[in-house]
């Protein structure tokens, strides 16, 4: 009887916190804007680009060579 105890407290805990989890990331993921909507000014951070799409590719390849 106590294995089962212990068996659905764990159970019943690992779905609650993955709900959460779920809620967390499903929410986040909600919050993302297309590169094409965000503004971008190049005039303080010494990049080339001059649109968001090229400043993220300039970042990636810069830090991925």
């Amino acid at each position: 009887m106590k294995k089962i105890k212990e068996f659905y407290k764990n159970y019943l805990t690992g779905f609650f916190i993955g709900l959460i989890l779920f809620t967390i990331v499903g929410v986040s993921a909600t919050a993302v804007f297309p590169s094409n909507q965000t503004t971008y000014n190049n005039g303080t951070t010494g990049m080339k680009a001059t649109n968001v799409q090229t400043a993220i590719d300039e970042v990636y390849s810069t830090c991925f060579k």
